[in-house]
């Protein structure tokens, strides 16, 4: 993905970055977001709203079930040092961050605005 962003964008083109701070570590953090996407998959909202439902729903919870595990356990969650670093090494040059209220942002969800140099 990395380096097909460095494809598209042209030389001082911008990347605006939304994430969540969030290390793939066994955290509470890596929790919360795991049951907000688990969520998002049961009523098919977000970038889920594509999937379709079936006419019998008793039998199609067993997929879904195993769905999220699988979707959940292979989310690559980085911090924003991580993403920082990474954007950096493919030619990128942090610019701005945005941050958001701590006590009123459970996701740690924050904006980066790169800037590709290359």
């Amino acid at each position: 993905m990395l380096l097909e962003l460095t494809r598209i964008l042209r030389p001082g083109g911008y990347l605006i970055l939304r994430e969540h701070d969030c290390k793939k570590a066994y955290s509470l953090r890596m929790k919360y977001l795991n049951f907000i996407h688990a969520f998002m998959m049961i009523v098919r909202i977000g970038e889920f709203a594509h999937v379709s439902q079936t006419q019998n729903e008793s039998t199609d919870w067993k997929q879904l079930k195993a769905d999220i595990i699988n979707y959940t356990s292979s989310i690559q969650y980085h911090s924003r040092d991580e993403w920082k670093t990474m954007l950096e090494n493919i030619g990128f040059q942090w610019k701005a961050t945005l941050e958001y209220e701590s006590d009123r942002n459970p996701q740690a969800l924050y904006y980066s605005i790169f800037q590709f140099k290359h």
